[in-house]
Parts: C-alpha cells; sequence; structure tokens
C-alpha cells in the first residue's frame, strides 16, 4: 500500500511540474558562461526537478526542438528561423571591445 500510495504521490508531482526532467539544448558559450547559474537558481526553486542538457551547435539546436526531442532550446541570435519553433529573447549582453593603448582603433 506504500509504495502504491508514493507512486500516486510521483504522479501527482509529475501533472503538477513539480518533479521530472527537463531535456535542454544549447550551444557552447551559453552552457559555459550562463547555464551554470541559471540551472542553479532553478534548482533551488525546484529541487525535485533535474535537467539534462545537450551542448551543440546552434542549428543542431534548433532542429531537435523543432523534433520535439528536448524541451527547450537556448541559443544566441539565431540565423535560422523556423515555422514552428517560437524564438523569444529573454535578455541583451553588451559586447565589448579590448585593445591596447597603442592599436589603431583606440
Amino acid at each position: 500500500m506504500d509504495l502504491l500510495q508514493q507512486g500516486q504521490q510521483a504522479m501527482a508531482r509529475l501533472r503538477e511540474g513539480q518533479s521530472g526532467t527537463v531535456f535542454i539544448a544549447c550551444n557552447k558559450s551559453l552552457a559555459a558562461s550562463f547555464l551554470p547559474t541559471i540551472l542553479a537558481a532553478f534548482h533551488q526553486q525546484y529541487p525535485q526537478i533535474h535537467h539534462k542538457v545537450s551542448v551543440l551547435h546552434t542549428n543542431e539546436v534548433m532542429a531537435l526542438v523543432e523534433r520535439g526531442e528536448v524541451d527547450l532550446g537556448l541559443i544566441f541570435n539565431p540565423a535560422i528561423r523556423s515555422e514552428v519553433v517560437i524564438v523569444k529573447e529573454l535578455f541583451r549582453q553588451p559586447l565589448h571591445l579590448l585593445v591596447s593603448s597603442q592599436h589603431a582603433l583606440t
């Protein structure tokens, strides 16, 4: 009876989005720079939800999302557009140029 009750509770958590696995695809630079912080914060709020991350090129991320093989993809400014994928901008990141004080671009 205890196992049955545990199973029912686990199914209820899955239905309510309180447990399970989120499959994520992203490109290498996002995986290295932003994803650790984002996933740590997510885990603090939803400790029963696990994640699996695939690090791929942008076009591969887009293809996985199109085929429904991952739950979400994270990429920088996509050059490729899709009729079946919705792209939402989450934030803008400033880009800085670093040159020597002796360089012609100064």
